[in-house]
């Protein structure tokens, strides 16, 4: 997840999640998958995942799984198949919540399936499991810079918390994820992507 500049944000009161860096106390479980933190023993699944069979340099793998482990501003959840024990890993979700990495100032969810395992509906399971996860967090109340455009009315100076996400506009499958959902679209950030955000369902 890149940085932005937010010298052109405005200033609302909200909620948000209290997240204490990136810790997770417990595995996360759905029917067929299971979220958890990365270790150390996930170097060999990881550079299968990311280079071409017979390829023994493993230094791209090691620092990928160094950044996804000490990273404290985003929560980075390996998935793993959900078997009578921990199956095969197949891709990995982000939850990032520092300002520093948000593009519209609302924390950002991400989801990265392996592509053998693509078509399968994992990517919304996935999504499906994280955005709970999220939503069920404790909140406080807060006041954050977030984009204008996320906004329904720019000089309202509170605003229903959202969670935001990105695709690119010619990931149709990722499109249809997102709508799935229910996420809508809106204009407004220079970066070249379909911009998404989803409010509080509870709020």
């Amino acid at each position: 997840m890149a940085s932005f500049n937010n010298n052109n944000f405005v200033l609302v009161s909200t909620t948000s999640p209290i997240l204490e860096g990136n810790l997770l106390q417990q595995p996360i479980t759905t029917d067929r998958l299971i979220f958890r933190q990365f270790l150390d023993s996930d170097l060999e699944a990881i550079h299968s995942s990311i280079t071409t069979p017979g390829e023994d340099d493993k230094s791209q793998a090691l620092s990928l799984l160094n950044y996804l482990k000490k990273d404290s501003e985003t929560l980075h959840l390996g998935i793993f198949l959900n078997g009578a024990t921990e199956g095969e890993f197949i891709g990995r979700v982000a939850l990032a919540h520092s300002e520093k990495y948000l593009s519209s100032g609302w924390p950002e969810i991400e989801c990265v399936i392996n592509t053998r395992y693509r078509g399968c509906g994992y990517a919304t399971e996935s999504a499906t499991a994280l955005l709970q996860f999220f939503w069920d967090l404790p909140r406080k109340q807060t006041r954050i810079l977030v984009a204008p455009s996320s906004l329904d009315n720019p000089e309202d100076t509170k605003a229903t918390e959202q969670i935001y996400a990105m695709s690119r506009k010619d990931n149709l499958a990722s499109i249809r994820v997102l709508q799935k959902l229910g996420f809508e679209s809106f204009e407004g950030l220079d970066n070249d992507k379909i911009n998404w955000r989803m409010r509080n369902p509870f709020m």
